[in-house]
């Protein structure tokens, strides 16, 4: 059932919503958090404006760009990818929009308040996955749309509730977006580079194995996933407390934070692998069935995967907060090098267990990268000495304002 649920072009639209998101996060969150604390009070409400203007057009470019591929592909006489694409552009200005909230929220030190509003979403979420189930009505279209839905109900409120918090100035986001971009152009080529092979391993798999493999990967992948909530949850709250502990404490404290953050990434997700190695397949056959009891040793290579990405994870937004974006590319492009050379020799001898042992040792070669990146930028570090600086754009960001 699962892999007819998860079909190859449905788990690749949802890869590509990620993917999406990822954008995103480089291009207009990561920026705006780092660079929020340290703008004066009174210039806070046009920064967040900008950057809400910014968030707009990326969810119309992303719709646009969805639905013009569906023409594409159906031109091109690939009929299975239209609805999958064309669902995509309908949900990913929604889950964008809600996402790009999430992320202003933390970015105000409002952790609550997202968590509050996370466990409502998530509760709607699973209850209505739960009602098409029931019903029998349970695809991948409906579980897309389900996902829209949720996204759209808690969006509108939220928005309205950050409303008195913006402050929108029409011309000034084509200028904030060259502020953010001087920030945000390393990263995003960085983490682009980052998430090809991840992303788009989907792909592969789906053209050397077919469909069933896919889905035996989204399987392992989506049980998995829960770990990944964790590191989500608190690489959102990591970067606005970094900035502040550097604001603070200065490049010592910083380090102190991440140190830290190392030992509580590595205690939670080591434990929750073990949990894995364990209960996995018990897991996977009571939920899917006997056909997925096999997924063990998928499941271990993800966790092993989620264990490494989420120590990169602190060792990234380390780098970010010392304005070092540039410092991640090196790491990047190491996790797309052993991916090249290690999927075209593990997918096709083990399937969907050579994925994720792809998935693996990439994750690796990212995290050793950045821990040396890291301890390289402390080196001769100090504030507002580089360009990407928050203090030159917080100048900047005032007498642009008084110019406009």
């Amino acid at each position: 059932m699962l892999q007819n649920f998860w079909s190859g072009p449905y788990f690749v639209s949802y890869n590509m919503l990620l993917f999406l998101r990822g954008i995103q996060r480089q291009v207009i969150s990561i920026p705006y958090t780092v660079f929020l604390h340290r703008i004066p009070d009174d210039r806070r409400a046009e920064c967040s404006g900008d950057s809400f203007g910014q968030q707009i057009l990326f969810s119309i470019a992303s719709c646009v760009l969805a639905w013009s591929a569906s023409y594409a592909v159906a031109a091109a006489g690939f009929a299975k990818w239209v609805s999958p694409l064309r669902i995509l552009a309908v949900v990913s200005p929604l889950f964008l929009m809600r996402e790009f909230l999430r992320q202003f929220a933390f970015a105000h030190l409002r952790f609550v308040e997202v968590a509050v509003i996370d466990a409502i979403a998530a509760a709607a979420q699973v209850g209505g996955l739960w009602l098409l189930a029931s019903f029998g009505l349970l695809t991948a279209p409906a579980a897309l749309g389900v996902l829209a839905a949720v996204s759209a109900a808690v969006s509108v409120p939220w928005w309205i509730r950050s409303m008195p918090e913006l402050r929108f100035r029409g011309r000034a986001v084509g200028r904030s977006w060259r502020r953010h971009w001087a920030f945000a152009r390393w990263s995003l080529a960085g983490d682009t580079i980052g998430m090809l092979g991840p992303y788009f391993l989907p792909f592969a798999l789906a053209a050397i194995r077919g469909d069933s493999a896919t889905g035996a990967l989204a399987a392992a992948a989506t049980l998995v996933g829960v770990g990944q909530l964790f590191v989500t949850a608190i690489s959102n709250a990591m970067a606005p407390l970094a900035a502040e502990t550097l604001a603070r404490e200065g490049v010592d404290g910083l380090y102190r934070f991440l140190h830290r953050r190392f030992a509580l990434f590595g205690a939670v997700i080591g434990l929750f692998g073990i949990v894995v190695a364990a209960f996995g397949p018990s897991i996977a056959s009571a939920l899917f069935g006997g056909a997925f009891a096999e997924l063990g040793p998928i499941q271990i290579a993800l966790a092993f995967s989620l264990f490494a990405s989420g120590l990169g994870t602190v060792a990234v937004i380390g780098l970010w907060v010392l304005h070092r974006p540039a410092y991640n590319l090196p790491a990047d492009l190491g996790v797309l090098a052993v991916a090249l050379a290690a999927a075209p020799w593990l997918v096709p001898r083990w399937s969907a267990f050579g994925a994720a042992l792809t998935l693996a040792a990439s994750a690796l070669a990212g995290l050793m990268v950045r821990l040396v990146m890291l301890r390289c930028a402390r080196r001769g570090w100090t504030p507002g000495n580089d360009v990407e600086s928050p203090d030159r754009v917080a100048a900047v960001t005032m007498a642009q304002g008084e110019a406009g």
